[in-house]
């Protein structure tokens, strides 16, 4: 457990306009030009003592609008190897739920998205340094950095784990999709990606492709790439302003994703049909990121309305804020293996728990900049901490 004090400044700023600030904040990130961050500070390490607090508070509807189009290319330009460095581990004793453990300790800079990896370690992007680390931390703590082959200031950004048994992820400084093997060799794929798109987020889809997000407004585009490197994007049906970021595969066999220009949840087929449903209720909402839950619902992140929501297949959309602290801004969203959803604060000092039904509770991680979060195989719930240069790990 290593919470070290480091001065921080960059990433997305604690307030804004979509259209000005969050904008330019999302496509320049973290150490790119982003607004001051000035975190509130804590201990690190374990925070047993978490604090409680439910109910739900719902509200809008779905308000679709569909149209499908795409256009193929592709073609793979490889390197690779690993650069290494140790990190602490955990307590060997069991942790209660809620315990939150901090570690630094290798880690370059500025955690952004993380993912599990098929080793049965996590993987997660770093936006600090020469903005161009892929980093892999056991579950033990351990870190191991991987930047040769990777483009110097290419900002590796969104990752997932791909059907090949490699790590894929978005590389927004370069428009290249990034393709890392366990062991650490690196193959960048830029062919058919549009000029200046930004990929964000990126998922694995049910056509066994990887899906991704190109966030630049105007240009607004979900993108496709095959294991082979093939890229095929659409566009057709996408808000031109909407700036899609996070997305991820739903129960229905589509792929669903956060619209924060247009304050809106899309919808896409494997086949490129794209449906969007306005947040009726929170029209500023600016959702960010999306996970499948538990329930066969969608589950999002409403950065600028400080809530979470939760959207059905058929676009009928609920969002709660009761309990989750003013200002917290909700960033990073995924389920847990205890049938609930789990989520990050980027402006708050917590991690959060929302059930099905809605009841949030709040656990102390004592620093803020929270990014995104997954699953850990040891049944922990992991999460970047880019205020301080951290993983974070909270138990269910």
């Amino acid at each position: 457990m290593n919470a070290q004090e480091r001065p921080r400044s960059g990433g997305l700023p604690l307030n804004y306009a979509w259209g000005a600030t969050l904008s330019a904040a999302i496509l320049a990130g973290c150490g790119s030009g982003g607004s001051p961050l000035q975190p509130v500070r804590g201990p690190g390490g374990p925070s047993p003592t978490p604090t409680e607090s439910g109910t739900a508070v719902p509200s809008a509807t779905p308000s679709p609008k569909i149209t499908p189009t795409a256009t193929p290319s592709g073609s793979p330009s490889p390197s690779a190897k690993p650069s290494a460095t140790p990190s602490p581990s955990p307590s060997p004793t069991a942790p209660g739920a809620g315990t939150v453990t901090v570690y630094s300790a290798g880690i370059s800079g500025q955690p952004q998205y993380i993912a599990a990896g098929p080793d049965g370690a996590l993987w997660f992007t770093e936006a600090g340094a020469n903005n161009n680390v892929v980093a892999r931390i056991t579950t033990t703590g351990a870190v191991t950095e991987f930047s040769a082959g990777i483009t110097l200031s290419s900002r590796p950004f969104g990752i997932a784990a791909g059907p090949d048994g490699a790590l894929w992820f978005t590389e927004q400084n370069v428009n290249t999709i990034g393709r890392i093997t366990t062991s650490g060799t690196v193959t960048e794929f830029s062919v058919g990606i549009t000029s200046g798109a930004r990929p964000y987020g990126i998922t694995l889809g049910p056509d066994g492709a990887l899906w991704f997000t190109e966030t630049v407004p105007g240009g607004s585009k979900i993108g496709r790439i095959t294991t082979a490197g093939t890229v095929t994007e659409f566009s057709a049906g996408i808000t031109a302003n909407a700036a899609p970021a996070g997305i991820a595969a739903g129960s229905d066999g589509a792929l669903w994703f956060a619209e924060p220009g247009s304050s809106s949840i899309g919808r896409i087929t494997t086949s490129g049909t794209v449906t969007q449903f306005a947040i009726g209720g929170s029209p500023s909402a600016d959702p960010l990121n999306i996970a499948a839950g538990p329930d066969g619902n969608l589950w999002f992140t409403g950065y600028a309305d400080n809530r979470v929501g939760r959207i059905t297949t058929s676009g009928t959309i609920t969002e709660f804020s009761v309990g989750i602290s003013p200002g917290a801004e909700p960033f990073g969203i995924a389920a847990g293996p205890d049938g609930n959803l789990w989520f990050t604060e980027f402006a708050g000092t917590n991690a959060g728990r929302i059930t099905p039904i809605g009841t949030v509770t709040q656990f102390p991680v004592g620093f803020a900049g929270g990014y995104g979060i997954t699953a850990g195989p040891d049944g922990g719930m992991w999460f970047g901490i880019s205020a301080d240069d951290a993983i974070g790990r909270v138990e269910p």
